[in-house]
């Protein structure tokens, strides 16, 4: 995908303390207590289409009080769409849903990068609640799911300005059961935070991409 053709989307966080980011020109970003807004784009760092594995790149642009544009690449890999697939506050069975009328909206409208792919292969057997109707058995075996990413606000869907929630939605299709059976897609939600600032994916000696287990620093670039 070209810079230009990257969508992206303002997401207003939230921001309760003031932070200090690092920059290329060995200068400091303050990001002040209040309400943030970013510019977020998700784009493809690297594609390896023999392995049907790829990594992710989350642009984030900031404008400073000077009007002077930053902006931030953060690399990670589809493993981690994987891992946020559980949310712990749930107090319920784990259950995924089909696609609302309020999310078709959302990936109509608001799709950020499709086609992402990753390679599932440890083995394990797992169970899958889908509207609380249908469960599937799969083992994560040679298994090559595809990512969509949408951008979401459930307030400002209801129309409700004051307040913000935004998330990502994550449509997950490409999975099959233990039957060989393609199960249908389904989607999850993500805290925009959770995405915005990974920054974990790095090359290694052997070319692959693989996610180190402590961050790399979020370092901003001025943006011309």
């Amino acid at each position: 995908m070209s810079t230009k053709s990257r969508k992206f989307v303002t997401v207003s966080l939230d921001n309760n303390q003031k932070i200090f980011y690092p920059t290329d020109q060995n200068k400091t970003l303050i990001l002040d207590e209040g309400l943030v807004d970013f510019n977020v784009a998700f784009d493809f760092k690297h594609r390896n289409e023999e392995e049907g594995i790829d990594t992710l790149a989350c642009y984030l642009r900031i404008i400073d009080s000077k009007g002077i544009i930053w902006e931030a690449e953060n690399i990670f890999t589809p493993t981690i769409l994987l891992e946020n697939m559980v949310n712990i506050e749930e107090i319920s069975i784990i259950n995924y849903s089909r696609i609302s009328e309020s999310w078709l909206c959302a990936f109509a409208e608001n799709t950020m990068i499709t086609g992402v792919k990753d390679l599932l292969d440890d083995r394990i057997y797992r169970t899958i609640y889908l509207d609380n109707d249908h469960i599937y058995n799969l083992q994560f075996k040679y298994q090559v799911p595809n990512f969509t990413i949408a951008f979401f606000d459930q307030f400002k869907d209801l129309g409700i300005k004051e307040l913000t929630c935004p998330q990502f939605l994550i449509k997950l299709s490409g999975l099959y059961d233990a039957n060989s059976d393609e199960i249908e897609p389904f989607v999850y939600s993500i805290q925009a935070q959770k995405l915005m600032f990974i920054n974990t994916a790095y090359k290694t000696d052997s070319g692959f991409w693989e996610d180190n287990e402590i961050p790399f620093p979020i370092i901003f670039r001025e943006c011309f």
